[in-house]
């Protein structure tokens, strides 16, 4: 399993360079954006398939995702080739499904692309040294194998006849598997501002000194959602030990409240833009009420706790006073595997009692969960 990812307009012509592409004179590396940064899929015919959409999920919730896209596209399962990845047919154009996606962004879907043409590559890969020839794309292969490289000339030619997907234009997506690759539009985020990451991806600024995983998975819901804090102002982490996102929010420049009964990693309570509370939330409460003064107004309240989705959804609507007017709010929902949609609706419901539930996406570093954005 392969995949190149491609962004251009129709306007602009594609030359390739070695390994980088131009297009229209915006110049983008190659390689970086290609190295295990993606999941792409294939099945190929010489022909344009407008019907036929490639969406990127979860594994653990493919069937909450095909249960989703069938109610916002009615779109029909054709196979699942990869764990996480789809085939389906939609019908409509594909601008039609964009604008449906756009409207009303799905949850379990992290990517979609739609619009395919079935590109028959010519003969078997070269070696790798041909990665440097004129004309060529190098493909990185996500199961190991020894690098492979193709004619550009196929995608290029299968990128230009690609049906109209509205505007403003896509990005374009090249899923290769053996000899055969789906070129189309991409919806990056599938209908929400994510950057273009191929498959779903996430490629983030990981730091050696991120004291948990769950780093990455803030840093993720702030790129999907552009959500932009500026320093200077103030979060609530709920649940904080050890103390990932807290650190996430200090290092954007904010001045973090940190609550939780357990210990923060050493390096994370020293630094000085933190205050740890070593308390449960509904201790952290009654503190609060019992202080004479104004409540807190927080810029961000943070929640990753444990918990089950509506405890944890009950828990952070209590806490929806604290929240600045123009501030905002990110929390998980743990859901069971396999079937999360009821218990989903039932904590959102609860939530949509404190907050605006401005979205919920189930984000690449999500386990057995989603993140819900709320205002």
């Amino acid at each position: 399993m392969v995949f190149t990812g491609l962004a251009r307009t129709r306007e602009h012509p594609v030359t390739i360079q070695g390994s980088a592409l131009r297009w229209g004179g915006l110049f983008t590396p190659f390689l970086p954006m290609i190295s295990g940064h993606g999941i792409l899929l294939v099945m190929v015919t010489d022909s344009t398939t407008p019907d036929l959409a490639l969406a990127f999920c979860s594994a653990q919730y493919e069937d909450a995702a095909i249960n989703e896209l069938a109610r916002l596209l009615d779109a029909r399962l054709d196979r699942r080739p990869v764990p996480g990845v789809l085939l389906l047919r939609v019908p409509g154009s594909p601008a039609e499904s964009r604008a449906r996606v756009e409207a009303a962004p799905p949850i379990f879907t992290r990517q979609l692309m739609v619009g395919i043409v079935k590109v028959a590559l010519p003969g078997q890969a070269g070696p790798a040294g041909s990665a440097h020839q004129s004309g060529d794309l190098v493909i990185h292969d996500l199961e190991g194998r020894p690098e492979r490289t193709f004619p550009s000339a196929a995608l290029v030619a299968a990128a230009r006849t690609l049906p109209a997907a509205g505007e403003p234009a896509l990005p374009i997506m090249a899923v290769i598997e053996g000899g055969t690759v789906y070129v189309g539009h991409v919806l990056a985020g599938a209908g929400l501002p994510a950057p273009f990451w191929p498959g779903g991806r996430p490629r983030l600024p990981y730091q050696p000194d991120f004291v948990s995983r769950s780093a990455l998975k803030l840093l993720e819901a702030l790129a999907i959602f552009a959500v932009h804090p500026g320093p200077g102002g103030t979060a609530l982490d709920l649940g904080a030990a050890p103390g990932g996102w807290t650190q996430v929010l200090a290092g954007l420049g904010l001045m973090v409240t940190a609550i939780d009964p357990g210990v923060l990693a050493p390096q994370v309570a020293a630094l000085p833009a933190v205050t740890v509370f070593q308390m449960t939330a509904e201790s952290y409460l009654a503190r609060v009420h019992s202080l004479a003064g104004s409540e807190p107004a927080f810029a961000l309240i943070v929640n990753d706790m444990r918990l089950d989705a509506r405890e944890s959804a009950r828990l952070v609507v209590r806490m929806a006073p604290f929240l600045a007017p123009d501030g905002a709010g990110f929390m998980t929902l743990k859901l069971p595997h396999g079937s999360p949609t009821a218990i989903l609706r039932q904590a959102l419901a609860i939530l949509g009692d404190g907050f605006t539930v401005v979205r919920a996406r189930c984000l690449w570093f999500n386990r057995g969960e989603v993140t819900v954005y709320l205002r």
